[in-house]
């Protein structure tokens, strides 16, 4: 047990002193350069900015890069990384329990998600408008994923008699709103609330539009 312990303890030591691997520095990046993009505008943000604010050379970032537009096929990667890592999970284990259960698990972590990304977002909500179309429809399609996501579970209540809903793409899309305005209208609501008691409130209001038994 105590060689457990001191090869634990070694091990931890190491990790301590060693450079982050190349994933880790990809993810710092992205989210330097998303919070960039979001102060300052794409057109505005130079590649040493996102550089000087990740702590590495401009020399270094272009490996991991080719150009500052990689960062939105990089963006696009990561919303998806995000979005879906927990979409299979909570569906798969759906059939064994409660669709309202199911609904109160995918709201939070549809909302803790974007959280994370709010820098993110808020960059593709101001300037999608001016994106290439191809970039702009691989967004689209992951807000129809979390859209669909929901509607699969409200349809799954809907048979059970947990839910009495007559449109479910509409409800879908006012509980996908309710979650983005965690990040859209941030400028308040985290005057008001933490994550975790928004969430709680967003929930809570679900439950009611869905007309839960």
């Amino acid at each position: 047990m105590r060689k457990n312990r001191k090869a634990e303890k070694n091990k931890k030591t190491a990790n301590r002193g060693r450079p982050p691997r190349k994933d880790e520095r990809l993810n710092d990046l992205v989210m330097k350069a998303a919070a960039l993009f979001y102060k300052k505008g794409y057109s505005n943000t130079t590649t040493r900015e996102i550089a000087e604010a990740a702590g590495i050379s401009k020399g270094l970032l272009y490996y991991y890069i080719n150009t500052k537009e990689d960062f939105l096929d990089l963006f696009i990667e990561r919303l998806r990384q995000s979005f879906g890592g927990y979409n299979r999970k909570i569906l798969d284990e759906l059939p064994f329990t409660s669709a309202a259960t199911a609904i109160c698990r995918a709201i939070k972590e549809v909302i803790l998600g974007m959280d994370e990304l709010q820098d993110m977002l808020l960059f593709w909500y101001r300037e999608c408008g001016y994106m290439p179309r191809d970039r702009l429809r691989r967004i689209t399609e992951q807000e129809i994923m979390t859209v669909t996501f929901f509607e699969d579970i409200i349809k799954a209540g809907c048979d059970r008699g947990e839910f009495n809903v007559k449109d479910v793409h509409l409800v879908a899309y006012q509980i996908h709103a309710l979650c983005i305005n965690w990040v859209l209208k941030r400028w308040d609501f985290k005057k008001r609330y933490s994550a975790e008691q928004y969430i709680t409130e967003v929930q809570k209001s679900t439950l009611a539009i869905l007309g839960c038994r």
